[in-house]
Order: structure tokens, then sequence, then C-alpha cells
């Protein structure tokens, strides 16, 4: 699991926390009528909610439907993390399966902010009237920034957000993130980064 982890300055305001679905896989056929079968059997369904500055879980939503979707269960999750932690905004981050409309909103609700790797089948509409940035992370990467609406115009949630691209090398895929701290001199792009990439300390 992750360490304790030092906020960075720019968002010592916000208390942090990752938000990702897992499925308990390798179930053992203990039934008889399972044993004769070939293939895999899965559990459940999970989300779980981590914090930054502990790495400790703090929520966890559950379906015993190992085949159903994460989506549902995060307003349970969402629930249960705002009241363990009241008082400062929260940043959400997650990765590209969180990525739609529906989420934002839900993330976005009593002044939190989110964090979210973008998924393409989310269109982004680039806003012309702002000029793109470049730079380098601490890592001496490069990355892109600029600001637009995600979703059509004819979608009712479309929202403004910022996308940060960071260029990855190596055949590594670059990481887009999307989130609606659209203040980068406010909000670094670079640590917001660091915060995302910190996000894999949650995968098992």
């Amino acid at each position: 699991g992750i360490t304790t982890q030092k906020t960075p300055a720019s968002l010592q305001a916000l208390e942090i926390f990752f938000h990702d679905g897992k499925t308990i896989k390798h179930v053992a056929k203990r039934l008889k009528v399972l044993q004769k079968l070939k293939g895999k059997v899965i559990g459940g369904r999970l989300v779980v909610t981590q914090s930054f500055s502990t790495g400790m879980v703090v929520a966890m939503g559950a379906d015993e439907d190992g085949e159903s979707g994460e989506q549902p269960l995060v307003p349970d999750v969402l629930a249960q993390t705002r009241a363990a932690f009241p008082g400062k905004p929260r940043l959400h981050v997650e990765d590209r399966q969180y990525c739609d409309l529906i989420q934002m909103e839900r993330f976005t609700a009593e002044g939190d902010h989110f964090l979210v790797r973008w998924n393409r089948k989310l269109n982004f509409f680039s806003d012309s009237q702002r000029k793109r940035r470049t730079g380098v992370d601490r890592y001496g990467r490069k990355y892109t920034e600029d600001w637009g609406w995600a979703g059509a115009a004819s979608q009712p949630r479309r929202r403004y957000v910022r996308r940060i691209h960071l260029h990855r090398s190596g055949g590594k895929e670059d990481v887009i993130l999307l989130t609606d701290l659209d203040d980068a001199k406010a909000y670094p792009a670079d640590d917001l980064l660091e915060i995302y990439l910190h996000r894999w300390g949650i995968e098992p």
C-alpha cells in the first residue's frame, strides 16, 4: 500500500482521496455444482477509497455481483468519505473508468474537486480563447495543458475543465488528466501529475 505522503503546498487546503474499483478474483470452487466447471470464479465488486495523506482505506462500497459496474457504488463511498472527513474540501482522484459527466457532478458536490484520467469516450472541446501552455515536470518530462469543455453543448451536465497531458517516452502510454481545478498558477500541473501518479499505490 501507500506510505504516508507529503501533500504539495498548492494542494494543502484540500483533503485528497483516491478511488479505485476491485473485483474479487480466483474464488475457490467450494460448491459441488461449481467444482466440475472449467474457468475461474469471481466474487463481488468493490470500490475502495484511500487517503493520500495517511495511506489508509477510509471507505468501501460493495456489490456481490462481480460483473456489475463500479459507478453505482460511487455515491455510497463518497457519502462515507464526506461523513468521515468534514470541513476541508476534498480532491477526488480516479482512473478513466470514472471519467464521465455524471461522476464529475458527484465528485464536485459539496465544494469538492476531481482529478481524473481522461477517457476518450467523453468528448473534449478545446477553448480557442485560451492559449495552450507547455512545461516540464519535476522529473524532466514534458507536459502540455489546455482548457475546454467536457461533453457536447447539448449535454446538460457539460462542464468546463482543464486538460493536462503528460508526454511519456520509452513506449509508455501518455497520461492525460481532466480537472475542475482550472487555475494553473494556483494548482500547478506538476503537483497534480505528482498526485495522480501516486494513485497507482492503491493497486494491489
